[in-house]
């Protein structure tokens, strides 16, 4: 039994609702399904009963909360109990981050952060993806949050993926894919699409997503070469193109565009943590204790 598994049950049995879960999870609502229908196999009972306008926990799932709920905290329990026997009485550790992560996910890792090691200085600094690697290979900074990471072929990077957040499908108003309530993977077969401009050296969703495209038979047609992310509704209405990315950030996006999953197969990216192998700072370490409280 996986401790994400634990922590998306305890969740959903708090919101009472798949939707509102998974997005607040950075979860695939039918990968949320799945895991939640794999638990009741794996405990042998009903846990929820579902009908279209109300959520209940059988009793079995009572039991399966309270006792998830005591696992999660004796973790956590273990985990800032073992950063308190090895607290620093000073230290400071330099994250970047992705500019429009840092409200999400990130938030939650700076809380646990401050709370197992009031003692260690965390300070945040914010990019574009081009600038947070090119600081992160330069040792400006200790450590970065980036995607695709187990694509890259940097042997002097060290990362640990902490989470898998599914990969949308972004177009403006008015596409022909407005018109579809459920995009499969050749739906996708011959359309333009925005595509970064290959500076990236460790965050290489674009390896990823080329990959599984091929594999799945899909050619696109011409590729628009985008050199600025906040550029990407303008230039979704402008060409008609589409845009495929593991984030949708509504303040940049605003109004303007749509999103859908990939189905059937769904794509989905991981998210890590990443630092140079010869960066000696222990705070590190301190980081990869923070994300696992927050992302067992």
């Amino acid at each position: 039994m996986k401790l994400s598994v634990m922590r998306e049950y305890v969740h959903l049995c708090g919101t009472k609702n798949y939707s509102k879960t998974a997005k607040e999870l950075y979860i695939d609502q039918s990968a949320l399904s799945r895991h939640i229908v794999a638990l009741e196999k794996e405990m042998g009972a009903q846990l929820i009963e579902r009908t279209k306008n109300s959520f209940q926990l059988t009793e079995a799932g009572k039991l399966v909360e309270a006792q998830f709920k005591k696992i999660l905290e004796e973790y956590q329990t273990t985990i800032y109990g073992i950063s308190a026997l090895i607290q620093k009485q000073e230290g400071e550790l330099k994250l970047g981050v992705l500019y429009y992560d840092i409200n999400g996910y990130v938030a939650a890792i700076r809380a646990a952060f401050h709370k197992a090691y009031p003692k260690v200085k965390l300070k945040l600094y914010s990019y574009q993806p081009e600038e947070l690697e090119s600081k992160l290979l330069n040792g400006e900074i200790d450590a970065g949050i980036l995607y695709s990471l187990s694509e890259t072929d940097n042997k002097a990077v060290e990362y640990m993926n902490f989470l898998k957040i599914p990969i949308q499908v972004i177009f403006s108003n008015g596409h022909r894919l407005s018109q579809k309530e459920q995009i499969f993977v050749e739906d996708l077969n011959g359309e333009k699409i925005l595509w970064p401009d290959g500076r990236l050296k460790l965050c290489r969703t674009d390896l990823y997503i080329e990959r599984f495209f091929s594999e799945s038979n899909v050619i696109f047609g011409e590729k628009i070469t985008l050199t600025n992310y906040d550029e990407v509704p303008y230039l979704l209405e402008d060409t008609g193109a589409i845009y495929i990315s593991p984030m949708f950030n509504s303040t940049v996006y605003g109004d303007s565009v749509e999103t859908r999953y990939i189905e059937p197969d769904r794509l989905s990216q991981n998210i890590g943590v990443a630092w140079l192998k010869k960066n000696n700072n222990e705070a590190i370490s301190f980081l990869c204790n923070a994300v696992k409280i927050c992302y067992p």
